[in-house]
């Protein structure tokens, strides 16, 4: 997804009346067309025109104001300023299918098949995965759950994780550790419980989402 500056041209406010107006201004102020948004939303061109035409409860406010880089809130219903703020920033997320992580052994080396929306925290780094095909723990997640991972903060007796481990691979289960040896249990008690010294712990669960 491409990420535009509105405030690069110059025009600091747009005064419209509904979503469709001013989702057309912006593409005018870029000198871009509705099938160069649609490709940036991944929609067509038709679905794009169906919800400017009769978005009451519009879909993808919070992607189309990433792309032009302005406040959702505005984009919406026109309230405050289409400068984005603090309170209203949002960041791309990369989303990974799960098979493909495990085939590449890293998730820096897996290639995103789509990007999510999340606040910020500055502190925190933070990468998602679709939950698909994985028995060992498909007791404790939906079958094409989003599971939401942050790279920055150590995992506590309890927490998800996933983690890469030494003849084993990489692996999603649940992190406990006693006398200093690492338990990573499965939900499903017919896979093997693994322990180790030592493993990368690439990301522990922050959130789950069910993906539509």
């Amino acid at each position: 997804m491409t990420v535009i500056s509105l405030y690069a041209t110059g025009i600091e406010r747009i005064e419209e009346n509904s979503f469709s107006n001013r989702v057309e201004m912006l593409l005018d102020s870029r000198g871009c067309a509705k099938s160069w948004l649609a490709n940036e939303l991944g929609i067509t061109r038709q679905a794009l025109n169906h919800l400017l035409k009769h978005g009451k409860k519009p879909k993808f406010v919070s992607e189309i104001a990433l792309v032009f880089n302005v406040s959702p809130k505005w984009l919406e219903n026109g309230e405050g300023s289409p400068q984005q703020t603090a309170d209203n920033f949002l960041i791309t997320v990369p989303l990974y299918e799960l098979s493909a992580v495990v085939a590449s052994c890293d998730v820096k080396n897996a290639f995103p098949i789509e990007k999510l929306l999340l606040k910020p925290d500055y502190q925190h780094k933070y990468f998602a995965i679709l939950f698909k095909n994985y028995p060992s723990m498909s007791s404790r997640f939906e079958e094409n759950s989003i599971l939401i991972f942050d790279e920055s903060i150590s995992p506590q007796n309890t927490s998800y994780v996933l983690a890469n481990v030494v003849n084993v691979g990489i692996v999603i289960r649940q992190f406990f550790i006693e006398n200093k040896i690492i338990i990573l249990k499965p939900a499903d008690n017919a896979f093997d419980i693994i322990k180790c010294n030592h493993c990368d712990i690439l990301g522990t669960l922050i959130e789950t989402r069910v993906k539509f």
